[in-house]
């Protein structure tokens, strides 16, 4: 079995600088790159860092795009369905925490959809069902006359 050894520290210097650089001035790096023919470590760990970071970002829009989500999504939102079912308190103190991280977002829309449903049951009936849907057959006309219809 190989042994996997640690990254060169200038490799892992270039790597964050690589990365950082192709999220705040992908140009610059672009130029950097384009007029640099060495093969030290640290431009490996610059070109790696670029890699990453576009593997990442073309995730991101791919999974905004489809709707995908990750399962500690799933995981997380339908941990927060179940504590604002059971300590409401708790869920909104939890969800009024000023973080933005993917999280805490589904956190928050785990609770949102538990309130949304709660909504629903405390409607008086007559705004809860469909008043277009059809009911179940009209009575007839011999309805209340105990006479009953022929087989």
């Amino acid at each position: 079995m190989e042994e996997e050894k640690d990254p060169a520290p200038e490799y892992l210097k270039g790597f964050n600088t690589g990365y950082t650089l192709s999220k705040t001035e992908p140009e610059l790096l672009g130029s950097i790159l384009a007029t640099e023919n060495s093969w030290s470590e640290y431009i490996d760990g610059i070109r790696a860092g670029q890699k990453e970071y576009l593997k990442e970002f073309a995730l991101e829009k791919l999974q905004a795009k489809t709707g995908y989500q990750q399962p500690d999504y799933q995981k997380t939102f339908n941990l927060s369905y179940t504590i604002a079912k059971y300590d409401l308190k708790l869920s909104d103190q939890l969800s009024k925490i000023n973080v933005n991280s993917a999280t805490l977002e589904s956190f928050r829309n785990g609770r949102e959809q538990y309130l949304s449903e709660q909504v629903k049951t405390k409607l008086p009936t007559w705004l809860k069902d469909d008043p277009f849907a059809k009911k179940d057959k009209l009575p007839g006309q011999d309805r209340d006359k105990d006479i009953e219809p022929e087989p």
